[in-house]
């Protein structure tokens, strides 16, 4: 049989830039109003005003004595002034200011037992000690933005002022459909998993988490046979219900690989097959008003394309800007070849090496989903570059924080299980602290002027 192509191949802004410009991705999705305790984590669909003020009444601010601040004028160790119990109210922290009072003097600043006479040996400043109503909010003053992301103290913030509901954006929904015979259910017996040619399904895991880490709601379905039949009847269900669709493998240009020609047939097909390593076997489509994103069998595709696609189109649900990846230079430890006309996604580990930021190279293969979990870091190669020279300068984006790279050491050598053990008892040990290793034979590591052996 004649040899399939990929129909609509696109370089990778290219393919961005026509999937973020349609209307059914670039759209802010509708919103709901839910109690404030459960919009945590939630973006804010609107404004939200104080419903009161914070105190919305003068209170004290210390424990103590509320009395007339002038009262105290003149006050000193050799004048004290004597205060009798129609002079001072005792107050605890919070209580209201009694009528006439304007300020609280603290219970440790009292010379005198509490309910007869007392005196004060320095003189009280107005409103010392006293929270104004409205000190913290004012009502009807702006609390939140629209399109803010709601963290623990906004909704302690918001119940103090009297806001009871928020309307926040409703978490776009995206159905996930799992694609092919070879696959078994993650959970399936162990059996039916060990049978030979069976393939552990838990991309649409990966999948439904990244939907879910990103803002939205995940809805994973049965797996589907290769069948044409079945994936078009599941895709026209899916665009029924979802805001966007995740169709798993098949997407390539192999005798099974249904999914363009479905997505062609059903809809309008946007891009199919993306110069991108890993993920080029990749497809863009808008099915009955609905975008679809046709995502690769293999992890570490699936992965690089939901980064680029499916995180952004989500981030646009939610009416909030696309995150930016934290940037840092770095040395290449080894020289890399990359093959011209496709923008790679390198994996690395990276660490300080005498004084500068070394990366060393993960495993490419887009079926090893463990360099994703080793992964420190992305190093991009432009799809014009033929590769990297070992010690050439290098921006990485970071996929862990730069503040626990500081505290790890950097390993480059054959794999030992020894090197995990110990990585593994140095964070227990030390938080903060760790060991991370990148496998390879033994070789010599160059960067820049410094040159040193790698023993395994």
């Amino acid at each position: 049989m004649p040899r399939r192509r990929y129909l609509c191949r696109l370089g990778l802004e290219a393919a961005r830039a026509l999937w973020l410009q349609r209307p059914e991705v670039d759209q802010v999705g509708p919103s709901e109003t839910l109690p404030t305790p459960q919009t945590r984590d939630r973006v804010t669909a609107e404004a939200v005003f104080a419903a009161r003020s914070v105190p919305h009444y003068h209170c004290s601010a210390m424990d103590g004595v509320a009395l007339r601040a002038a009262a105290t004028f003149g006050a000193s160790e050799v004048r004290p002034v004597r205060l009798g119990v129609a002079d001072y109210s005792v107050v605890d922290t919070g209580d209201p200011l009694p009528a006439g009072a304007d300020a609280v003097v603290m219970i440790e600043d009292v010379q005198g037992e509490i309910g007869e006479v007392i005196e004060l040996i320095e003189p009280a400043s107005p409103w010392q000690h006293v929270r104004l109503a409205g000190e913290d909010l004012v009502a009807t003053e702006l609390v939140l933005p629209s399109g803010h992301r709601l963290r623990a103290a906004d909704l302690a913030a918001l119940l103090s002022c009297g806001v009871r509901e928020v309307s926040v954006r409703r978490r776009p929904r995206v159905v996930v459909l799992p694609t092919g015979d070879e696959l078994v259910d993650a959970l399936a017996p162990s059996a039916e998993q060990e049978r030979t040619g069976a393939i552990i399904e838990s991309n649409s895991h990966m999948l439904a988490g990244l939907v879910e880490e990103w803002g939205g709601e995940a809805v994973r379905m049965p797996i589907l046979p290769d069948t044409r039949e079945a994936i078009r009847a599941a895709l026209r269900i899916a665009v029924e219900s979802a805001e966007l669709v995740l169709l798993n493998a098949g997407s390539s240009a192999g005798r099974e690989d249904f999914t363009p020609v479905i997505l062609q047939e059903e809809g309008e097909l946007l891009a199919h097959g993306v110069d991108i390593m890993p993920g080029k076997p990749m497809a863009l489509a808008v099915v009955r008003g609905r975008p679809v994103l046709a995502v690769p069998g293999y992890p570490v595709s699936a992965w690089v394309v939901c980064e680029q696609f499916l995180r952004p189109a989500l981030t646009r649900r939610l009416g909030l800007p696309e995150p930016q990846p934290e940037h840092l230079a770095a040395e290449l430890a080894r020289k890399t070849p990359s093959r011209t006309g496709t923008e790679e996604f390198l994996r690395v580990k990276t660490a300080r090496v005498g004084g500068r930021w070394v990366a060393a190279p993960l495993a490419r293969g887009a079926s090893l989903l463990n360099s994703v979990v080793r992964a420190d870091a992305v190093l991009r190669i432009p799809a014009q570059s033929e590769g990297v020279e070992a010690g050439a300068p290098v921006q990485l984006e970071l996929l862990r924080p730069r503040a626990e790279l500081e505290g790890t050491r950097l390993a480059i050598g054959s794999h030992d299980l020894l090197l995990d053990l110990i990585a593994d008892f140095l964070r227990r040990r030390t938080p903060g602290r760790g060991l991370s290793s990148s496998w390879r034979a033994s070789w010599r590591c160059s960067v820049g002027s410094a040159t040193w052996p790698v023993h395994t």
